[in-house]
């Protein structure tokens, strides 16, 4: 009569460390879920830690004095979602109190503000149009000034 060769069952997985069927403990195998749960961990992390403040949507009274203040650093047209990205000068930032949140970012890369728009060439000229009222005034309160000084100081660069 044959004999039945019988094996001894796993007492607990082999992959967590248990002992396999000769009852010698396994090390851990490297899996390929090691990897995606470092991709994950390393994104999750990216972007709790880089995000910063999602820029805050404002509206054209906030808009133009941030203009005439000459606290815009730049703006970028997004044309796919009609919205106007405002960039802070970073020494704005620091100076004035309504503009605290963003002392607390490291990363300053982002829009602070945005500002939606359904026309660009209309935005582009009501822009043009407060920076030539912000420079009129400018002058008119300083007769020293060169006008192409001032008006240089209210260029804001748009993307």
């Amino acid at each position: 009569m044959a004999t039945k060769k019988t094996t001894p069952k796993n007492n607990g997985s082999a992959f967590f460390g248990g002992q396999n069927n000769s009852g010698n403990k396994k090390k851990p195998r490297f899996s390929l879920g090691y990897i995606y749960l470092i991709v994950a961990a390393a994104l999750i992390a990216y972007w709790a830690f880089n995000a910063g403040i999602p820029a805050s949507k404002i509206d054209n009274t906030q808009f133009n004095k941030m203009v005439i203040a000459k606290d815009i650093e730049k703006l970028e047209y997004v044309k796919k979602s009609d919205l106007v990205n405002i960039y802070l000068k970073e020494d704005a930032i620091k100076a004035k109190s309504e503009y605290e949140q963003f002392r607390k970012q490291e990363n300053l890369t982002g829009p602070q503000y945005y500002i939606v728009t359904t026309d660009y060439q209309v935005f582009n000229e009501n822009l043009r149009a407060i920076q030539e009222k912000a420079v009129n005034n400018a002058v008119a309160a300083d007769s020293s000034l060169v006008r192409s000084e001032v008006e240089q100081a209210y260029e804001i660069p748009t993307t």
